[in-house]
């Protein structure tokens, strides 16, 4: 997660930079006041726990995973994202007894900054539902949650290609087993860390 927070601050710091010399310029939008876009990404993601060292990490019931997404341009800083990303635990927590499978389904709007250059920052926020199954030590329960986030990304524009990766701040839903009667999964909001890495096309 550090890397990934060390590649993002440069893009940003690299950002105004590009956007004077604009020999790096990718195409624009060709005057186009509307655009639509389609992608693939991967991505993980990890709740808020107390790690053996007694610092604050996201490693907590671990997932990685893989979605689709469509993009909606207005003109060019305004933007919105419809995505289903299926996620499932790490091997960490699958060998201490924590199986779980997701089906993310988002809505996403976000502002895009020196549109038109080869990086282009952006931030963005979003909210949907996680359609989860989750069996902790033998015992299993599905459910239906909400789903919330904000986020800071950005893109390398090669013309219509677009290759990008963003972190977010998740509000989720996380299974904990009930050790009182043992045989119960409780549910209970918890902050999630998220990387994300994509490539998008632009029609």
């Amino acid at each position: 997660m550090k890397a990934v927070w060390m590649i993002l601050m440069m893009s940003l710091l690299a950002a105004p930079v590009l956007a004077d010399e604009g020999t790096l310029a990718a195409s624009s939008t060709d005057g186009q006041d509307w655009r639509v876009g389609i992608g693939a990404r991967v991505g993980g993601y990890g709740f808020r726990q107390v790690n053996d060292e007694g610092n604050i990490d996201f490693e907590n019931c671990r997932m990685d995973g893989t979605g689709l997404f469509f993009t909606s341009e207005f003109g060019e800083h305004i933007y919105t994202e419809l995505a289903f990303d299926f996620y499932h635990t790490t091997a960490e927590p699958t060998r201490n007894g924590i199986d779980r499978l997701s089906l993310h389904s988002t809505l996403a709007a976000g502002i895009k900054f020196f549109p038109g250059h080869f990086i282009t920052p952006n931030v963005h926020f979003g909210a949907g539902a996680e359609f989860t199954k989750a069996e902790l030590y033998g015992t299993k329960q599905n459910t239906i949650a909400p789903v919330g986030f904000i986020g800071v990304g950005g893109e390398l524009n090669f013309g219509d290609l677009k290759a990008g990766m963003a972190i977010r701040s998740n509000a989720m839903q996380l299974p904990e087993y009930d050790w009182t009667t043992q045989n119960d999964v409780q549910w209970h909001t918890e902050v999630a860390g998220q990387a994300l890495f994509w490539v998008r096309y632009v029609l």
